[in-house]
This record gives structure tokens, C-alpha cells and sequence, in this order.
């Protein structure tokens, strides 16, 4: 590879968020907040603020995800159990309060975590409560449910909500619980866009 053709793929590398991404703004007036990525398109994301519920336009480059510059999100919480420290994130899937509760961690904070719970409550669970981590699903990992016409569901499957307060969202699965799903849509600011649905209240799309 010659040097010109070098120059070129490395100007072509840009940064990508997918939607549903904490990210921390480290450019321009807005630097310093945190937000949720709706979508990225080009050299450019869409992204509501965490403080304001704001929804701006801003050059991906000014971005970085949450989980590379919060300390507080990234590492602020060490359990030991069993004799090993634990470390969680946000979009984590635990399990708390001896196993009896499942959840998506939103927030990392010193002694609690913010959860959405499997019926799609928030709810700050404290550190002494907190189980385990539950790994996280491959994208296209089939998982063991169906949807209401019987067919396999996967990770980042797009669904359609066929009833309740939800009905006619289409949105894409991103962690599974027994006989729950978490999905992300960028109408959920509050829990950083994810929901919960029962796995027979959805059909796959397409």
C-alpha cells in the first residue's frame, strides 16, 4: 500500500454511534453534557440532552461515548462477591434483589443503580441488593421466545408493538429476559430509550 492510498482510508475513519448510545459532548457550547444518540447520519448525530430533553444536530466528532469519560459510569461501582470485584455499565442486563428482579442499568452511581425492571418500572436498586451480570447477546443471537405468530425472535430484531399503550412502535430488540424484551426507541428519554414488552405482544418486521 503506497503512502497516497494510506492518506485516504485514514480520512475516510469516522466515528459511528448507533441510536440509543450515552454519549458525553466534548466540543462546542454544549460541551460537557451527556445525552442519548437518536440517530447518526453522515459526519453528524441527532441527540436528545439529558438535562434539557433538548434535541440538537452536532458533528459526530464531538462525541464520545458516556462510558469513555464518566468514571462514575464506567467504573465507580466495585462489588466483590465471591472474592472478584464487579464492574457495571450502563445497558448492563443484572439481576437484584436475590435474583427475583431483572433489569437494564441507565445509571451508575455510588451506592445505587438506576434500573429499568422487567415490567418496565424504574427503580434505584442499591449495590447490596445487585446479583450479577447477565452477558450480554451477540447481535442476530436467537433467543428463547417467540412473537405472537410463533415465530423466532433475535437480538436487534426490528418489532412491531401490537397492543397497549406502545401499540404500532416499531423498534428494535435489544436485551431478553424469560418472557420479557427490551427494546429502543428515541421516544423513552427518560430510560435512555429503552421499554419493555412481553414477547407475544410483538411481530417481526419484514
Amino acid at each position: 500500500m503506497n503512502n497516497m492510498q494510506l492518506d485516504v482510508d485514514v480520512a475516510m475513519v469516522c466515528k459511528y454511534f448507533d441510536p440509543g448510545d450515552l454519549v458525553r459532548i466534548i466540543e462546542n457550547k454544549y460541551k460537557g453534557e451527556t445525552g442519548v444518540v437518536l440517530e447518526t447520519e453522515g459526519e453528524k448525530s441527532t441527540v436528545v440532552l439529558d438535562g434539557s430533553k433538548q434535541e440538537i444536530t452536532i458533528p459526530t466528532p464531538y462525541l464520545k461515548l458516556k462510558s469513555e469519560t464518566d468514571t462514575n459510569l464506567v467504573a465507580a461501582l466495585n462489588l466483590k462477591q465471591n472474592g472478584a470485584k464487579q464492574q457495571f455499565f450502563a445497558n448492563d442486563l443484572v439481576n437484584f434483589n436475590g435474583e427475583k428482579g431483572r433489569g437494564i442499568v441507565l445509571q451508575v452511581h455510588e451506592d445505587y443503580l438506576k434500573i429499568i425492571d422487567q415490567q418496565g418500572k424504574l427503580v434505584n436498586i442499591k449495590t447490596s441488593d445487585i446479583g450479577k451480570r447477565i452477558p450480554q447477546m451477540k447481535p442476530g443471537s436467537s433467543i428463547n421466545a417467540r412473537d405472537k405468530s410463533g415465530h423466532n425472535l433475535a437480538i436487534d430484531q426490528m418489532v412491531k408493538i401490537l397492543d397497549g399503550p406502545n401499540k404500532g412502535i416499531n423498534a428494535p430488540i435489544r436485551h431478553y429476559d424469560r418472557n420479557y424484551i427490551f427494546l429502543w426507541h428515541k421516544q423513552f428519554v427518560q430510560s435512555n430509550g429503552i421499554f419493555v414488552e412481553a414477547c407475544n405482544n410483538v411481530e417481526i418486521r419484514g
